[in-house]
């Protein structure tokens, strides 16, 4: 049997697979122009959109999940879907909708991975295990679907620029939190983002995170996910991660649909209960 896998841009590593492909998320421009979220959008193009406007992101129209879908069964026999957390966007219902269609009635199998980034590349790694061992999508999606939820992942953004020009906060209060050298640390909590803890520092918000994984942490094995830092920065993160008594697992980077909300100066980490 030949199973293919469906993913989105909030995946961040492209096509590492021959059967994975991607559906590329929508990045909208202040609401004049939307642009694909595929190879052809480097780094460079998003840096210069995004220090200049207010950006944000919005899910793959129904109509080209469809095509993908159609496109594939061509091809393969079964369609695994594991791309953004259905709490975090419309794009997992859009997947939903899309298999309504009679002709993907047993063929099209969806999960909610929970997650972005790391944890798909984490997941998606696991789908490809289990293709290769002979699974079916309805086995898959069981055994997907049964740790989904072992995860413990934090999000630390550097900057407040791009909150402010979200209206998230206010200009007032990211002048205050800047010059007293606050860091806000977010946490993935019932698959959600929310506000977990301050600190004063960037450094001391890494090694905050850092411990606060090793407590939970029943391996040595870390993930870890960057936006557009220095190579000082990115140094002294990794130096912070090897003293805490961690192995990096993942080092990647963070995809440019979760740095829309983030900030390109962001960095992720997750680990594993089982």
């Amino acid at each position: 049997m030949k199973i293919a896998i469906v993913t989105d841009s909030s995946y961040g590593k492209g096509k590492l697979y021959d059967n994975l492909y991607i559906a590329p998320l929508l990045i909208n421009l202040d609401g004049t122009e939307s642009i694909e979220d595929n190879p052809e959008f480097t780094k460079e193009k998003f840096l210069t959109l995004i220090k200049k406007n207010s950006l944000k992101t919005s899910q793959t129209p129904i109509g080209k999940i469809i095509e993908l879908y159609d496109n594939l069964l061509k091809e393969y026999d079964q369609i695994v879907v594991c791309g953004l957390a259905k709490s975090l966007s419309g794009q997992h219902n859009g997947y939903l909708l899309a298999a309504e269609e009679p002709q993907f009635k047993d063929k099209v199998f969806i999960i909610n991975s929970n997650g972005v980034s790391i944890i798909l590349e984490h997941e998606i790694a696991l789908i490809v295990d289990l293709i290769g061992q002979g699974k079916t999508g309805p086995e898959i999606l069981a055994e997907i679907n049964a740790i989904n939820n072992a995860y413990q992942c934090y999000i630390l953004p550097k900057s407040w620029d791009t909150f402010v020009k979200s209206g998230r906060i206010s200009r007032i209060k990211a002048i205050l939190v800047t010059t007293l050298k606050i860091n806000i640390v977010l946490k993935v909590q019932d698959d959600k983002i929310v506000f977990d803890s301050k600190h004063r520092g960037f450094f001391a918000s890494v090694k905050f995170i850092v411990n606060s994984l090793k407590e939970v942490c029943s391996t040595d094995m870390i993930d870890v996910a960057y936006g557009y830092l220095d190579d000082e920065t990115v140094e002294k993160v990794k130096e912070i991660i090897t003293t805490a008594g961690f192995k990096i697992n993942l080092w990647s980077e963070l995809p440019k649909t979760i740095l829309v909300n983030t900030g390109p100066e962001t960095l992720a980490f997750s680990i594993w209960k089982k």
